[in-house]
């Protein structure tokens, strides 16, 4: 095998990435590993736990051996952006030969059979979707009612329906979809999560999900499951790396240490005051990212009961209007970050650049291949973006809205711990 790609978040990095990394080079045979990895604000429309470069290095001291970012514009887009770019980004390398991703389900062949039926929507799904959605269900279950009703084959399709309820099986769709689209020859590799499911609020020996640990580490002990881990001495004296250790890595353990020691976890409520000041000062909403006008004016008309940016979220929740688009669209307003920019995306193929965070040894050697194969600009500076001037005025767009994201959750860390921050151009880079 050649070269395995992964698109993640790692946020936090915890033992089912090792797992993952370690899958791919000790069973697949990968001579290295390429992650695509979320900056500092991610696709549940939050920001990121521990910054960037942090999750980046602990990738790579695991085993990884280059971690590109994701544009931000994709980062904290819908899944099918997210998933878009992540495989655009690594086909644009010019060295991946295979993309592996975790999953509920490890049948290839049932992934490549529902990517296929979108690609080629059969004549009845549009009227399906419609029904389901006319009768207020909100839009992934619509989708997967409408899939189910229209799939060729009867048999299959209590299974099928089992299948697309697993949210990381609807990733791996959109991973898959990608790569079809795209006639890529790239090999497809989904693999089985191993102890708990993605967002489960429960943990299975050394095996947590993200979200789990992340309300542990937030001390967010609204989840029994999270509240029932917790004893009395962590409510007293609080959570660190420690406390998690079973989770994660052993050398994550004095990273969250150091990052729970000093106050520097950060949260969606982080966000509060700057989104609501935001939100005092626009009359219209709609031209936002994942927003319309019926979302727009039910945001407006919901303002005076605002108080904090998951309280929120909550609140405008309805039967129609899923969680995570909430959440998209305010995270969105934040960082500023419009339809238009989403067009500039999709303009560059999904793959503006390939912007460097971490690599390894073999991932030095990996980049100098990359340099000399790809068609897009490899960079480690947003500084050589500017400086160069064959890249268009779309790719700089694009990367000022990295920095900008970069720069406000460096604003969050500077206005609670009242210290300064290196900025995307002073930052040193760590190989």
């Amino acid at each position: 095998m050649g070269i395995m790609g992964v698109v993640a978040e790692y946020n936090p990095f915890h033992n089912g990435h090792v797992y993952q990394i370690e899958k791919a080079k000790n069973e697949f045979g990968a001579e290295g590993v390429v992650v695509v990895m979320s900056g500092d604000f991610v696709q549940r429309g939050e920001p990121a736990i521990i910054d960037k470069y942090a999750r980046a290095r602990l990738a790579i001291e695991n085993g990884a051996d280059l971690v590109i970012e994701m544009p931000v514009v994709a980062s904290t887009a819908s899944a099918e952006v997210f998933a878009e770019t992540g495989v655009s980004l690594l086909l644009a390398t010019g060295v991946v030969t295979d993309l592996m991703f975790g999953c509920e389900d490890e049948d290839p062949e049932m992934f490549i059979r529902v990517a296929d039926f979108f690609l080629n929507e059969p004549h009845g799904f549009k009227d399906s979707l419609n029904k389901y959605l006319r009768s207020g269900i909100p839009f992934a279950k619509a989708r997967a009612n409408a899939i189910v009703d229209n799939w060729d084959i009867p048999v299959e399709r209590e299974r099928l329906s089992k299948f697309l309820e697993a949210p990381n099986n609807i990733l791996g769709i959109a991973y898959t979809r990608s790569l079809l689209g795209r006639t890529s020859e790239v090999g497809l590799h989904p693999i089985h999560r191993r102890g708990v499911s993605h967002d489960a609020a429960i943990y299975s020996a050394s095996f947590a999900s993200a979200s789990f640990i992340r309300r542990l580490l937030m001390q967010d002990t609204s989840n029994e499951s999270v509240k029932s881990f917790m004893d009395d001495s962590d409510r007293l004296h609080g959570i660190n790396g420690d406390s998690v250790a079973m989770f994660i890595p052993e050398n994550e353990v004095p990273v969250l240490n150091t990052y729970c020691g000093k106050n520097m976890l950060v949260g969606p409520n982080d966000m509060s005051l700057i989104l609501h000041q935001a939100l005092l000062y626009h009359d219209d909403l709609s031209g936002y990212m994942d927003c319309n006008e019926d979302i727009s004016r039910r945001i407006l008309n919901e303002l005076n009961e605002y108080v904090t940016f998951t309280q929120f979220a909550d609140h405008l929740k309805t039967k129609n209007l899923n969680h995570s688009r909430i959440r998209r669209v305010l995270t969105h307003l934040v960082l500023r970050l419009h339809h238009s920019d989403l067009d500039l995306l999709k303009i560059e193929d999904y793959a503006p650049y390939l912007r460097v965070l971490a690599f390894s040894p073999g991932g030095r050697e990996l980049l100098s291949e990359i340099n000399s194969k790809s068609k897009i600009p490899v960079i480690v500076s947003p500084q050589e973006m500017k400086k160069d001037p064959k890249n268009s005025k779309d790719k700089e767009v694009l990367m000022s809205k990295d920095v900008y994201a970069a720069d406000l959750y460096r604003a969050i860390l500077t206005d609670r711990l009242k210290t300064t921050f290196p900025t995307e151009y002073t930052r040193k880079f760590v190989r």
